[in-house]
């Protein structure tokens, strides 16, 4: 754990560098970890008035579970009596065939997304525990290099950029701050729900870990920086794929800059190009033939990739993204201003108040 407990002086050389931003806004769900790192920026903008931008903070509606509506009240509460200002996205979320865990992933970022403007910064409160729970999960699903170095502490987000200042605290420590600042927060029920992968590590395997491996969060969290380090060099020493368009505007890659590849290495290229466009990694073995078809197949071949959500085919000299063969244009449905709705296979579109 870091030598310092969590206030908001041990975010300094965090917050520093980022103070140039346009603005600053937080993931706020109203739960324990969005309401602490809330309650850190706040704090830190309130000592520094003068080097901070505005804070704002984003309460997503999810309209998934009951409660819904009392937790953006609650937001609303916390942020009149803080002083902070907030924006509260409604999102329809739709499951597309990987859970509605993961549909609600996909909506909220694409309303970050929607959100954010260059310069702009977006805080999340994800910790050690988040940190190190990930790396296992991914491990068990058999993630890649990529895949295993997990959360990375900063990355782009749409036209901004996603910082995780807390990734080096447990979630002991911001319970911990929590009560020392007499902090409400609300409590979601599924995070009970043991049939969810990461609430059953979380709650039955993890405890066992810690008896045995007391330190297992900092090692896991240390093992997935070494990783995130070798996939960047990785990324660094190797040509990304030159992107095209067909007349539609469907994005892909010229086919032609696979060639002199390996096929591991043209398969490595393929990951990175998808990863860009924060797409899912396909099944191992069909990324496996559908690279093998690719170098073996004649001219008129068309060689397809296809996933619940999306397909990548190959047309010409080129490999195009589409939507997947088997989506189905969803019924027609109503949206409010400043609402978002994800559109499964396709994307999402929000409106503007």
């Amino acid at each position: 754990m870091p030598e310092k407990a969590l206030s908001p002086d041990s975010l300094t050389d965090i917050l520093q560098p980022l103070a140039a931003a346009r603005r600053w806004y937080v993931a706020f769900s109203g739960g324990c970890d969005s309401t602490v790192l809330l309650h850190l920026l706040n704090e830190f903008c309130r000592v520094h008035p003068q080097s901070t931008p505005r804070l704002t903070a984003v309460h997503v509606n999810h309209q998934l579970q009951v409660p819904s509506g009392s937790w953006q009240q609650h937001c609303r509460e916390v942020c009149r009596t803080w002083g902070v200002d907030l924006v509260e996205p409604v999102v329809n979320v739709i499951d597309d065939g990987d859970g509605p865990e993961a549909a609600a992933r996909r909506a909220r970022y694409a309303a970050f997304e929607s959100l954010l403007e260059s310069g702009d910064i977006l805080f999340m409160g994800h910790h050690q525990d988040d940190q190190a729970e990930t790396v296992l999960l991914r491990l068990l699903r058999g993630a890649g290099l990529q895949g295993l170095a997990a959360m990375p502490a900063s990355r782009e987000l749409g036209l901004g950029r996603l910082e995780r200042p807390l990734l080096a605290w447990s979630r002991v420590q911001l319970v911990d701050y929590a009560r020392r600042c007499q902090l409400d927060w609300v409590e979601d029920p599924s995070n009970n729900d043991e049939q969810l992968d990461r609430n059953y590590l979380r709650r039955q395997v993890l405890p066992l870990l810690a008896e045995r491996w007391p330190e297992y969060r900092q090692t896991v969290a240390r093992a997935a920086r070494h990783l995130g380090e070798a996939a960047q060099e990785l990324d660094r020493g190797d040509e990304p794929l030159d992107t095209q368009y067909t007349i539609m505007r469907d994005s892909g890659f010229r086919l032609a800059s696979l060639t002199g590849r390996t096929p591991a290495s043209a398969r490595q290229a393929v990951r990175r190009w998808l990863r860009e466009r924060q797409l899912p990694m396909p099944d191992e073995s069909a990324l496996v033939e559908f690279v093998r078809q690719l170098f073996a197949a004649g001219d008129e071949a068309a060689p397809e990739l296809t996933t619940r959500i999306f397909t990548l085919r190959r047309y010409r000299d080129g490999v195009f993204l589409t939507p997947a063969k088997d989506w189905v244009a969803p019924d027609s449905q109503s949206i409010a201003p400043g609402q978002w709705v994800e559109i499964a296979g396709v994307g999402g579109v929000g409106l503007v108040a």
